[in-house]
């Protein structure tokens, strides 16, 4: 049946599906979750905020030169939130 709003209640990003199927394949199919976990967050958008650049830069920094780059000044920036 669903929900009785005309809201739309799924992710409102890419990373933020990404974390709901890391989830999803985590509890029934560890396999899947795996790959989807060595594949890394999608590159974020702006609702991601610092903690998606974050998550992306950290994942993407061994093999991305402007990763590295980023994900030093976001470690020396650190959270909006604290």
């Amino acid at each position: 049946m669903g929900d009785m709003d005309d809201e739309d209640d799924g992710p409102a990003t890419f990373q933020q599906a990404w974390l709901a199927d890391l989830a999803f394949y985590d509890r029934f199919f560890p396999d899947r979750a795996a790959a989807l976990r060595a594949q890394g967050p999608p590159p974020p958008m702006k609702a991601d905020g610092y903690w998606g650049r974050y998550a992306y830069c950290k994942h993407h920094a061994a093999t991305d030169p402007v990763a590295a780059a980023e994900f030093g000044k976001l470690k020396v920036e650190r959270s909006p939130e604290g």
